[in-house]
C-alpha cells in the first residue's frame, strides 16, 4: 500500500487556463515471485486510486500490471515464456505526460499478452539451434475518444501478432570457420489500419587465420510490408549491412592482448 499527496500548479497542462491543486494517490498492490529449477514467475499489480487527477474533482481507478513467467517443459531444450501488462498510455500529441496525475484525460488503457514456446536443440558438435514461435495480443480502451486524431487511432489499433524465429550457429566442430543462419518473421493483424509484416533471412561466416586474425562476411534478404507516408518507399530485397561508412561485404578483425581492431571494407 502506498499513499501520497501531490501538488501541481498546472493539473490540466493548459497554457492559458492553468489549474493548480492537490492530487491524492492511494494505491494498494501485490507482488508475487517464485522460482525453481524448471520455472520462474514474477507478478506486480497495483490498483491506483486517484482523487482530483487532472483537476477533475473526482475519483479515478487505474489497473497496473507487470507479469512474466518462464517454464521448462524439457530441461534445457523446450521452454514456454509468457508475459502480460496493463498500463495507461498517452494518446494526444498535444500533451506529454508520463503519469496519470496531469493532462486532460487523453489516455487509454493498454493491455498486452504474449506467449512464446521455443526449442533450443543441439546437433552434436556441429550446430546449436533456436526455433521459436509466438503470439501476442494488444488491446486499447477509449481508442475512439474525440480527443484522439484519426492518425493516432490507427496507431493504437487493437491487434494480434504472430512471430517466428529460427537460428542455427556453428558448434565446436568448427574451429577455423564459424557460421550462422537466421530467419525472423512478424505479422501484425490490426482491427483498423493496414496490417504489418516483417520478414528477414540473413547469414554470416567468419574465417580464423589464427587466434588474433580473422575475416568475416554477412548478407541477407528482407521482405516487408507496412504503410508509409511515401508510396513505394519500402526497400525489399537482398542487403549487405552498412557499418563504419562502408559496405560490409567482408571485414578484418585483429586482436592482441590489449587492443581489438575491426575493419569493414
Amino acid at each position: 500500500m502506498s499513499v501520497s499527496e501531490i501538488f501541481s500548479d498546472n493539473l490540466n497542462l493548459s497554457e492559458n487556463a492553468k489549474k493548480s491543486g492537490f492530487v491524492t494517490d492511494i494505491s494498494p498492490g501485490i507482488s508475487l515471485f517464485g522460482s525453481s529449477a524448471l520455472s520462474s514467475f514474477n507478478l506486480n499489480y497495483r490498483l491506483q486510486g486517484l482523487y482530483n487527477a487532472q483537476g477533475s474533482d473526482s475519483v479515478d481507478f487505474n489497473h497496473q500490471l507487470q507479469m512474466s513467467s518462464r517454464y521448462q517443459i524439457i530441461r534445457n531444450r523446450l521452454f514456454v515464456e509468457t508475459s502480460s501488462s496493463i498500463s495507461q498510455q498517452n494518446i494526444s500529441n498535444a500533451f506529454v505526460a508520463t503519469d496519470n496525475i496531469s493532462g486532460n484525460g487523453s489516455r487509454t488503457e493498454a493491455k498486452n499478452f504474449n506467449i512464446s514456446p521455443y526449442w533450443t536443440p543441439r546437433f552434436g558438435r556441429f550446430a546449436n539451434g533456436l526455433f521459436k514461435v509466438g503470439y501476442s495480443r494488444s488491446s486499447f480502451d477509449n481508442g475512439d475518444s474525440a480527443l484522439v486524431s484519426p492518425l493516432v487511432q490507427n496507431l493504437i489499433s487493437d491487434s494480434d501478432s504472430f512471430f517466428k524465429e529460427a537460428r542455427l550457429t556453428s558448434g565446436s566442430e568448427f574451429s577455423s570457420v564459424t557460421w550462422g543462419m537466421n530467419y525472423s518473421s512478424r505479422e501484425q493483424n490490426r482491427n483498423s489500419g493496414q496490417d504489418v509484416r516483417f520478414e528477414e533471412y540473413s547469414g554470416n561466416a567468419r574465417y580464423y587465420f589464427n587466434r588474433k586474425f580473422n575475416v568475416f562476411g554477412q548478407a541477407g534478404f528482407s521482405d516487408n510490408s507496412y504503410r508509409t507516408l511515401a508510396a513505394n518507399s519500402i526497400n525489399n530485397g537482398f542487403f549487405i549491412p552498412l557499418a563504419g561508412g562502408g559496405v560490409r561485404v567482408y571485414g578484418i578483425h585483429w586482436k592482441s592482448e590489449s587492443v581489438i581492431i575491426s575493419m569493414s571494407l
